[in-house]
């Protein structure tokens, strides 16, 4: 049965001291003890071909970026900083589409009151005009005629 090296166990312990590894009868497993019952698998320990391996660093910097309570103040201060950059442009383009939504109403209707304003047209007509077709003649028509 293979033991595990003893400076793997030395820095798993030096990560957290309830952390441990075990063999399981095809790969190492890393294990954390809860306080009650059996202890609580974490990590398993494979090769890149999914086989056996020796646990060694890159195990540890998995748990490290794993764990939630041991981080840099800086990353965590970096990471917050940037997700308030995106929040901010967010805004700021749903600002900017909200502004150009109420422009596009209300084009219509500033056209219409300085349409009114002025008296010199219809003030609707922002919209396709449709031609009726006259029924008979117009009365330009008849004093041409006469």
């Amino acid at each position: 049965m293979p033991t595990v090296d003893r400076s793997f166990a030395r820095d798993l312990k030096t990560l957290d001291r309830r952390l441990g590894c075990k063999f399981n009868g095809n790969q190492f497993v890393v294990t954390y003890e809860r306080g009650y019952g059996e202890p609580a698998n974490v990590h398993l320990v494979k090769g890149d071909d999914g086989g056996f391996r020796q646990p060694d660093h890159r195990d540890i910097e998995a748990l490290r970026k794993g764990d939630q309570e041991n981080f840099r103040m800086k990353d965590h201060l970096d990471k917050m900083a940037y997700t308030y950059t995106l929040i901010q442009r967010k805004m700021r383009e749903k600002v900017k589409d909200e502004i150009k939504g109420m422009t596009r109403d209300n084009k219509r209707q500033l056209i219409n009151a300085f349409a009114k304003a002025a008296n010199d047209r219809k003030a609707n007509s922002t919209f396709r005009r449709i031609n009726l077709k006259r029924k008979g003649k117009t009365i330009e028509e008849i004093r041409e005629s006469a």
